[in-house]
């Protein structure tokens, strides 16, 4: 009985051994198609990406070098600008206080990068009050042209650095600056930012010369000059004789029908007028 029960067993493994190399290499043989579809899709996609960037450089010619800030601000579109940190009061050394304010902007593209971007720059400050309320003090315009040349590239920041003198002295510390940048397109981007600069101190009154005061002068008064009575004027006919009255010796008014005559009043006795004498 052993000998059968150990040849019934050697029929059966060569059978179930040749069911499983059956099950692997239809498994291997689908893994395989898997694989080419694969690939077939792999190389599509390759030349489909060689075809689009021969289509991109025959409408954009790009050059090995770096693009320069101005080729940037062309080829990329501008997102949004934002006001450095260097923006603030300036101080030129000639005295106390800022004497002008620092204004740095810069325009990001949508990686975040600065470019050059070309355009109008409107630049406007307002100062807050201890109360909160913000009034106008300064705006300043810059062309493109005069923009384009104030252009830096720096460490801490880059993007179009000016200098401003004060149009109107800022009577308080804590100011809000707006920057609103107009570029050819018409399209307008705008930043602000609250800063805090020193104003100048108050120069010291010099000391004015002393003054002693004068002693009163004396007013003289005037003479007191008798002023005459007016008397009525008497009017007459024509062929009516008129009783004129005669000269008084006292400097009395002398009336008449017509008009009225004062004579001088006599001057006093020191004063007398002598004829003129010839000199020797």
């Amino acid at each position: 009985m052993r000998w059968p029960v150990l040849l019934w067993l050697g029929l059966l493994i060569p059978a179930g051994g040749c069911r499983n190399c059956d099950l692997v290499e239809a498994e291997l043989r689908t893994k395989d198609k898997e694989l080419r579809h694969l690939k077939d899709e792999l190389q599509n996609t390759k030349l489909y990406n060689q075809a689009l960037q021969t289509e991109l450089q025959s409408l954009r010619p790009v050059s090995v070098a770096p693009l320069s800030p101005e080729l940037a601000s062309q080829t990329y579109t501008l997102k949004d600008i934002a006001l450095g940190r260097q923006t603030g009061g300036y101080d030129d050394g000639s005295g106390p206080g800022d004497a002008a304010l620092q204004v740095v902007v810069e325009p990001h593209d949508p990686d975040g990068h600065a470019i050059k971007a070309p355009g109008t720059l409107f630049v406007e400050v307002l100062q807050i009050t201890p109360e909160g309320l913000k009034t106008p003090l300064n705006s300043w315009q810059i062309p493109p042209e005069q923009l384009r040349k104030n252009w830096r590239s720096g460490l801490l920041s880059t993007g179009y650095q000016l200098v401003l003198p004060w149009k109107v002295q800022p009577t308080y510390s804590k100011l809000r600056v707006t920057a609103r940048l107009t570029l050819s397109d018409g399209r307008v981007f705008e930043a602000d930012k609250d800063v805090t600069i020193r104003l100048p101190t108050p120069a010291e009154p010099k000391p004015g010369p002393v003054l002693v005061p004068m002693e009163p002068v004396p007013v003289i008064p005037e003479p007191d000059f008798p002023l005459f009575m007016p008397r009525k004027i008497e009017t007459h006919k024509p062929n009516e004789p008129t009783n004129l009255p005669r000269q008084e010796e006292t400097g009395k008014a002398i009336q008449s029908t017509s008009w009225l005559r004062i004579e001088a009043i006599p001057l006093p006795e020191t004063v007398r007028l002598l004829p003129p004498t010839p000199s020797p």
